[in-house]
């Protein structure tokens, strides 16, 4: 059984576990150098696909200075779009891989946040009415800002094929949740 972990700066690691419950994960190795920046920096997702590859999402954000109903100067902050990158590993050897882009994800809804991402096929969840090769994202920076300066309204689609993203209604940003 093996783990992949992201961290600092989109790097990936691998752990193997030896089936022992305390103490039996072991560091293998970091497997790959972060795919090329896309767009100023930004949050990175690691995800798996519905057949078993290893996905970089990558999110392009940008900030606007605006006046809120006061007057008041505030940074208004919004989704410009997403790049995928796909990792090709070597079975034989973990240290051997590459990323590379991904302009399809084929039939997969990926569903990203910072409380989860996963992703599901969308011809196995027809009553979804979610669009396949999409990306279903949440706003991440509900931590640092408030309601009346914009924050939560960062949620919406981003279909690889139009490249566009459209704004999804709400506030507060769902808890992806399957069954």
């Amino acid at each position: 059984r093996r783990l992949y972990a992201s961290y600092f700066g989109g790097r990936v690691l691998i752990f193997k576990f030896d089936g022992s419950f305390v103490g039996g994960a072991k560091l293998v190795t970091e497997v790959a150098a972060p795919p090329p920046p896309h767009g100023p920096p930004s949050f990175k997702y690691l995800v798996e696909s519905s057949e078993s590859s290893l996905l970089m999402v990558l999110r392009n954000s940008a900030c606007v200075s605006i006046r809120n109903d006061s007057g008041a100067g505030v940074n208004k902050y919004y989704t410009k779009g997403f790049a995928v990158y796909r990792l090709h590993l070597d079975s034989s050897n973990d240290a051997c891989c590459r990323w590379s882009k991904a302009d399809n994800i084929g039939d997969d809804i990926l569903f990203l946040g910072w409380n989860s991402s996963f992703s599901l096929p969308s011809t196995q969840f027809p009553s979804c009415d979610c669009e396949g090769n999409s990306i279903y994202f949440t706003d991440n920076l509900t931590d640092f800002h408030d309601a009346k300066n914009g924050s939560g309204s960062d949620i919406g689609v981003f279909n690889l094929n139009r490249g566009i993203v459209e704004p999804l209604p709400g506030y507060n940003p769902p808890v992806w949740i399957t069954h």
